[in-house]
Formats: C-alpha cells, sequence, structure tokens
C-alpha cells in the first residue's frame, strides 16, 4: 500500500534523530523505501511518518498542505493527541499500517487571518484550533469575527479559541491509528 515513507523528525532532538533510525532500518527490512529530504517527500512519498509530539505533527501538517500525503504520528512528546502512536509500539503499528489495517481521517484547515486597523498581521492555517488573544497585557481586546468573509459579531474577550472538528473515531480497549489527510 505504501511504497515509499517520508520520515520527519523534531529538530535538534537526538531521540527522535535515533528513533527515525530505527524506523528506517525496520522500513528498508520491509522493502519500504525511505526518503528524508523536504522535496523527495513531496516528490516520492505516498506516507510521512512524523517522529515528535504534537508539535512536529502539526509543523509537518502545514509544510505538506498542498500535497495531501497522509501523516502518521509516532509520539515522542508528552500528551500525543494527534501524534498518537506510543514510541514503544511503533514497529507494531507501522506493520499494521503497512498491511493496511488502519482508519484514515481526513481533517479540515482552518484558515486564519488577523487583522487591526486594516492592516493583516499574520495569516495562518491550523490544524486543530487557532487561538488569538493579548500578549503584552491582561486587557480583554475587542475583535470583529468573519466566518468566510460573513461577518459573525463583535466581541470583547480575554481571546479567541476556534477550533476544528475533533477525532470521533477513537474505540476503547484497542489501539486505533489514525492517518490524517488535509483537505
Amino acid at each position: 500500500m505504501f511504497n515509499t515513507i517520508g520520515i520527519i523528525t523534531k529538530p535538534n532532538d537526538p531521540r527522535s534523530d535515533d528513533k527515525a533510525r530505527e524506523l528506517a532500518a525496520f522500513l528498508k527490512d520491509k522493502n519500504v523505501a525511505v526518503v528524508k529530504d523536504d522535496e523527495q517527500i513531496i516528490e516520492q512519498a505516498d506516507l510521512i511518518i512524523v517522529m515528535g509530539g504534537d508539535g512536529s505533527l502539526l509543523n509537518t501538517a502545514r509544510t505538506f498542505v498542498d500535497k495531501k500525503i497522509p501523516i502518521l504520528g509516532i509520539n515522542l512528546g508528552r500528551l500525543g493527541f494527534l501524534a498518537d502512536v506510543p514510541v514503544t509500539n511503533m514497529e507494531e503499528i507501522v506493520s499494521e499500517v503497512l498491511n493496511g489495517d488502519f482508519i484514515k481521517e481526513e481533517r479540515r484547515l482552518l484558515s486564519c487571518q488577523v487583522e487591526q486597523n486594516g492592516k493583516i498581521l499574520g495569516q495562518f492555517l491550523a490544524l486543530n484550533d487557532a487561538v488569538v488573544h493579548r500578549t503584552e497585557t491582561l486587557k480583554m481586546i475587542e475583535f470583529d469575527l468573519f466566518i468566510d468573509d460573513k461577518f459573525v459579531n463583535n466581541q470583547r474577550a480575554d481571546g479567541l479559541i476556534i477550533t476544528t472538528q475533533p477525532a470521533q473515531l477513537l474505540m476503547p480497549y484497542q489501539v486505533v491509528v489514525l492517518l490524517c489527510t488535509l483537505v
């Protein structure tokens, strides 16, 4: 099912690099090609495996958003809501994925733009949530909320959190491997 897998590691993390080498050797033993360079991943990979935590997975999703390559997260972080495959079960779970035993979950991205007095302060893509808040003081902010360029409301608040639809495919007492494809 997957012939070439791109492996992305958490930057400046020796443990992530070590586990990526272990995974690459495992995949090569299964006759699966491994690529690590972004350009090679774009051109050749039909699956990306991220070695890190949710932050690493989110960064990878933003980097490859236009390519629609499925992403699997191996959790080297703390919680792992998105990168939910435990590193201790890495080879077992990756074997299952290679055998087609997984659930593919498509996720939508939020496209966010922050403006102040007509000036664009930033444009962002968010996979799970977007948070807007004041950084330098504890004062409330006032903002106009637009969705699809349509005015929703004017609000004064400490901040705003907008979330995407959460995963709904959680099954008790069994590991469910979720591959995220960005749409």
